[in-house]
């Protein structure tokens, strides 16, 4: 109750974000899964009670982080000849934990796209330094989850099988979404690792 008012509406948020930070450094298996399954819980509590907070955002790109890099931990686990019998099992939870992720960045997607329209379209550097700066900090934000919406499509292809129908009709959508990104913002590094 001492806390000041701004850090208190951001508690869950750095609850999420230490537990991650925690799970990330961890290198037992079960304390791991139990710091992520933490910041999941606090990240979900932040988003649900400050949906419109201007670390929203940021709130739902870390939880969609957090939700791919476990579908991640899943589709290698897949992959191993210890977890041959339970492939299929391993990629389908895989598929829907990038489904839940990608519906996470695009809600940050459609966030950080509206805190980008929000300035002019063209902001003299000189006249208004600040301002330019944090209309090129909004382009990043936007530009990075669209680039991570289009790398969930490639990583949902990357969960079935080698030369499977799906894996190759996804992948050729994942490209294809690469190239929007790259058409769109060429001069921009994140257009350009696009097309890598």
């Amino acid at each position: 109750q001492d806390l000041a008012a701004a850090f208190a509406e951001t508690l869950d948020l750095e609850r999420g974000i230490t537990y991650r930070t925690q799970a990330s450094v961890s290198r037992i298996a079960e304390d791991r899964e139990q710091s992520l399954a933490q910041a999941e819980l606090a990240l979900k509590a932040f988003i649900s009670k400050h949906s419109d907070h201007p670390q929203a955002p940021f709130a739902n790109s870390e939880l969609g982080q957090l939700l791919f890099e476990r579908a991640r931990s899943l589709q290698w686990d897949s992959e191993a000849a210890s977890n041959a019998n339970r492939k299929p099992e391993l990629q389908q939870q895989a598929r829907n934990l990038i489904e839940q992720a990608k519906a996470i960045y695009q809600t940050a997607h459609d966030q950080y796209k509206n805190q980008y329209d929000g300035f002019p379209k063209f902001i003299d550097q000189s006249e208004d330094p600040d301002g330019f700066r944090l209309r090129l900090e909004a382009e990043v934000k936007y530009l990075k989850a669209w680039f991570s919406l289009t790398r969930c499509t490639y990583e949902r292809g990357q969960t079935f099988d080698m030369g499977s129908k799906e894996r190759n009709e996804t992948l050729i959508q994942a490209a294809d979404e690469f190239e929007a990104i790259h058409a769109a913002r060429r001069t921009n590094p994140i257009g350009l690792q696009s097309r890598l």
